[in-house]
C-alpha cells in the first residue's frame, strides 16, 4: 500500500533531531557580537585620470589595464582592488573607458575613499598580448603574477582584492588557489570552480553552452570596439593561435564524448579551494541557470575567513541595499587593516524561494535530514515496494504542462500526497534510479516540482546524466541495451518551501527543452525500474527548522548600475 508522502516526511522528521542540530562554526559570528559592523572609509578624494599599465607575465606577454587610483597625499599607500576580465573593449567598454556599470561602480565608490581599481584584460582579450587562455594554467598564472605586480607598486599599501562576476568572479579563484602573497582577500560572484560544469552536467551537454560555447565565445572575447579602433597585431582575432583553436575544438570534443578530459582538469580548481588562504566573501545566485547553483558547492570546502550571500536572483549582482556598506565593511578590514567587527558578517546569508533570509553556519547546511522517498507507481512510498517500471522515449521534450499536456511516454511522472505543513528543502536532492536503454547509449533528465493548490506544476529544479558517465566523467562505461543500471547523482541545490497544501512532483525523463540537446535523430526506447532490487528513489535534504533574520535585509529588484545598491 503506498504511504503517504507526508505521513513518510512527518515519519522521518521524528528521528532523533540531533543529526539536525546546527554544529559549532569556528568561522561563525561570535555569540556576544550584537549590532551590524560599519564601514569607516568616507569618500574624501578625486580619482586621478586613469592610467594604461602594461604589466609583463612570467613568459614576457604584457597585460592591458586602466588603473584608477585617488588623490591621496604624497607617498600615502593604497590597497588595490582588481577586476580582471576578458571583456574590456569587447563585449564592454575598454578599460580605460570604466569598463561596464559594475567596474564603473567600483571606480567610483571605492577610489573617492583610498583604494585603486585595476581594470585587467586577461591575456588574448581587450589591449593585452597572447592567446586567450580559456582559464588554462596560463591565465590562472597570470592571475597571480598580476596580483604580485600590483602588490608591489610604490604607491601600493600591499594588500590587493580580486572581485568581479561571471568570468570576472572565476579570475579570483584563479589567483586565490595559488596564494599569491599580497592577495588579501577575494569576492568571486557568481564565479565557475570548475569550467567543464559550466557546458556539461554528468556527461550531458546543455543546448547551448555545450558544443558552441567553445566556438562563439572566444570570438565574443576577441572581436569588439578595440579591434576597430586599435588593430594591434597580437590580437587574438588578428594572429591566430594553437591555443585558441585547441579550446574551440574542444566543445565540439566534449559534445560527443561528454568526459571531463585534460583540457577540463586543467580548468577545475575544486581540489585546491581549501587551501585558499585569502580570506573569501562568496556570492551566487540560486535562480543562476547561467552559472548553475552547482558551483555553491565549493563554498563550505573553503577554509579561510569566509561569509557568502546566496539569494534568489539570476545571473546577476546581489540585489541586496546593503551591498554597498557590507563591501565597504569586508574591504576595510582586509584591505586597510580597520577594526570594524567585520567578524560579525561571518557564515552564510541565505534566501529561499519565499524572498525569506537567515544564517547558516554553511550552505548546503550539513544539518539538514536526508529524506528518502522511494518510487512507486506514480508516487512514493516509505520504503521500497513491488517491483515495477515504466517506459519513456528520447524525444525532445517541449516542457508541456504535467498536469495537463502529457505527450504519450515523453516522461515518467510521480506525484506526493497533499502537504499538511510547509516542507524546507535547502541543498542538493538526489536521484538513484535504476534505467535500461534498448541503444547503447541514453540520457536521462530529472525534474523536482511544486504542484500547487490549483494542480499547476512548477519545476524547482534539474539534474542529468549521461548512462555511459554513469560510474567516472573522466572515462566512458559502455551502455549494454536492456540491462539496467544503477545512476546516482545530485540535482541542482536549491534553498525551497514547498507550502502546506501543495505536492511535491517528480518527473523522469530523456530530454529538457533548453538543457540538453536530443540523444542522437532516432528515437530511443528507456525504461525506468523501481522496487525490489532496483529500487529507485529521490532523496531530499530537509530542514526540519530555519530562524529568519531579524530585521530582514532591504532588498532591491536589481541593482541601480549593476552592483549599485547603497
Amino acid at each position: 500500500m503506498r504511504a503517504r508522502l507526508a505521513f513518510v516526511l512527518a515519519a522521518l522528521l521524528a528521528l532523533p533531531l540531533l543529526a539536525g542540530c546546527l554544529q559549532a562554526d569556528p568561522l561563525a559570528a561570535p555569540a556576544s557580537a550584537t549590532g551590524p559592523p560599519v564601514p569607516v572609509s568616507e569618500a574624501l578624494y578625486e580619482i586621478l585620470p586613469p592610467e594604461a599599465v602594461l604589466t609583463p607575465m612570467a613568459d614576457g606577454i604584457l597585460l592591458h589595464a586602466g588603473v584608477y587610483r585617488p588623490s591621496v597625499p604624497e607617498g600615502e599607500k593604497v590597497p588595490v582592488i582588481i577586476d580582471m576580465s576578458p571583456y574590456w573593449g569587447n563585449s564592454k567598454l575598454p578599460a580605460l573607458e570604466g569598463g561596464n556599470g559594475f567596474s564603473q561602480w567600483l571606480i567610483d565608490y571605492f577610489v573617492p575613499r583610498g583604494y585603486a581599481v585595476v581594470l585587467a584584460s586577461v591575456r588574448g582579450t581587450g589591449l593585452s598580448e597572447g592567446c586567450w587562455n580559456h582559464g588554462g594554467a596560463l591565465e590562472q598564472r597570470d592571475a597571480y603574477d598580476l596580483v604580485e605586480f600590483y602588490g608591489t607598486q610604490s604607491w601600493s599599501n600591499g594588500k590587493v582584492a580580486l572581485i568581479g562576476k561571471s568570468y570576472d568572479g572565476t579570475t579570483p579563484l584563479e589567483a586565490a588557489i595559488q596564494n599569491p602573497p599580497h592577495l588579501a582577500t577575494i569576492v568571486p560572484m557568481a564565479g565557475l570552480p570548475f569550467m567543464y560544469g559550466y557546458n556539461y552536467m554528468n556527461g550531458v551537454g546543455y543546448e547551448i553552452q555545450g558544443p558552441l560555447f567553445n566556438i562563439y565565445y572566444p570570438a565574443s572575447v576577441s572581436v569588439g570596439p578595440d579591434q576597430v579602433l586599435d588593430p594591434a597585431p597580437f590580437r587574438a582575432a588578428t594572429r591566430p593561435c594553437a591555443g585558441l583553436a585547441a579550446a574551440m575544438a574542444e566543445g565540439l570534443v566534449t559534445h560527443f564524448t561528454g568526459t571531463n578530459d585534460a583540457f577540463w582538469q586543467e580548468r577545475d580548481y575544486r581540489a585546491l579551494i581549501p587551501g585558499i588562504q585569502a580570506p573569501v566573501f562568496y556570492i551566487h545566485g540560486l535562480q543562476d541557470w547561467n552559472v548553475k547553483p552547482d558551483m555553491i558547492h565549493a563554498y563550505n570546502t573553503i577554509t579561510a575567513p569566509k561569509m557568502a550571500w546566496f539569494g534568489q536572483w539570476y545571473h546577476d549582482y546581489p540585489h541586496r541595499g546593503d551591498w554597498n556598506t557590507t563591501l565597504l565593511t569586508w574591504f576595510d578590514h582586509w584591505l586597510k587593516g580597520l577594526d570594524n567587527g567585520v567578524e560579525k558578517l561571518y557564515g552564510v546569508h541565505v534566501s529561499d524561494n519565499l524572498g525569506v533570509w537567515r544564517h547558516e553556519a554553511e550552505w548546503p547546511p550539513l544539518r539538514a535530514v536526508n529524506t528518502t522517498l522511494f518510487l512507486t507507481e506514480g508516487g512514493f512510498a516509505a520504503t521500497p515496494g513491488s517491483e515495477g517500471g515504466a517506459p519513456f522515449l528520447s524525444l525532445p521534450s517541449t516542457d508541456p504542462n504535467p498536469a495537463t499536456d502529457r505527450t504519450p511516454m515523453e516522461a515518467v511522472y510521480f506525484e506526493g500526497e497533499t502537504l499538511t505543513e510547509a516542507l524546507r528543502v535547502s541543498g542538493a536532492p538526489r536521484v538513484s534510479l535504476f534505467v535500461d536503454s534498448t541503444r547503447p547509449l541514453g540520457r536521462v533528465a530529472t525534474t523536482l516540482y511544486e504542484i500547487d493548490q490549483n494542480g499547476t506544476w512548477h519545476w524547482v529544479t534539474r539534474g542529468f546524466m549521461d548512462m555511459k558517465h554513469r560510474d567516472s566523467l573522466d572515462t566512458v562505461q559502455p551502455v549494454v541495451p536492456g540491462e539496467a543500471y544503477n545512476l546516482t547523482f545530485d540535482l541542482y541545490p536549491l534553498d525551497h518551501v514547498f507550502q502546506a497544501g501543495s505536492r511535491v512532483g517528480f518527473a523522469v525523463s530523456s530530454e529538457a527543452n533548453g538543457w540538453i540537446l536530443p540523444d542522437g535523430s532516432t528515437p530511443t526506447l528507456m525504461g525506468l525500474h523501481w522496487g525490489g532490487s532496483e529500487a529507485s528513489a529521490l532523496t531530499l535534504p530537509v530542514l526540519p527548522d530555519a530562524t529568519p533574520l531579524d530585521p530582514q535585509p532591504p532588498m532591491r529588484e536589481r541593482c541601480d548600475v549593476e552592483g549599485n545598491c547603497g
